[in-house]
């Protein structure tokens, strides 16, 4: 038993670099299984992270290239590109999750804030309908939805659907905080 432990003890330190940083340990993970889609979608995130977008993307679409039919990396290849401001890219990703498996909400709500990034609000409408009907309580979609009819000035929709949201999470602050905002602004704080 005492062998085990110190044998784990000696492989663990000696592996104690590799975990000291994200960085470190999404690289040396690369370097042990390089055909593995997942290691690049890891390092990936960690130079988004550092700011360095452009090895970001390169080792974003690596993994692509191996794993293209993976929902993980084609949700983080995704939400990725839409962070970066390729939407265009963004989008080719969310439709093929879809295409792959249209039964997951996430994909279409990923989908809705792409098109909301590009003030395309009857788009993202419709995709977030469809989230919805995926999963009726998929609270932030209702929230987002809020948040298109209330830069819309349909404040009667964004009251209904901010507070749809609460319904079924109470402490989403972003709700709360766009209700508050605009009972104030409508001189109705008294109901927030």
């Amino acid at each position: 038993g005492g062998a085990v432990v110190i044998l784990f003890a000696i492989k663990a330190f000696n592996y104690q670099p590799v975990f000291e940083n994200r960085m470190s340990f999404w690289s040396d993970y690369l370097d042990k299984y390089p055909n593995k889609s997942f290691a690049y979608e890891g390092l990936s995130k960690q130079y988004y992270f550092d700011g360095d977008t452009a090895k970001a993307r390169e080792l974003m679409l690596k993994g692509l290239e191996i794993n293209p039919e993976n929902l993980d990396i084609l949700e983080a290849a995704s939400i990725l590109f839409q962070q970066l401001g390729d939407y265009k890219q963004a989008e080719k990703y969310a439709l093929k999750e879809i295409e792959i498996d249209g039964k997951m909400p996430k994909p279409y709500f990923q989908l809705g804030i792409i098109y909301d990034a590009q003030k395309r609000y009857d788009d993202a409408l419709k995709v977030y309908r469809k989230a919805l009907k995926l999963k009726p309580d998929y609270a932030v979609v209702w929230s987002n939805m809020g948040n298109i009819y209330y830069f819309n000035n349909d404040l009667l929709n964004a009251e209904k659907f901010w507070t749809e949201s609460l319904k079924y999470n109470p402490n989403l602050v972003t709700s709360m905080q766009n209700l508050v905002v605009m009972y104030f602004s409508t001189n109705r704080l008294i109901k927030a």
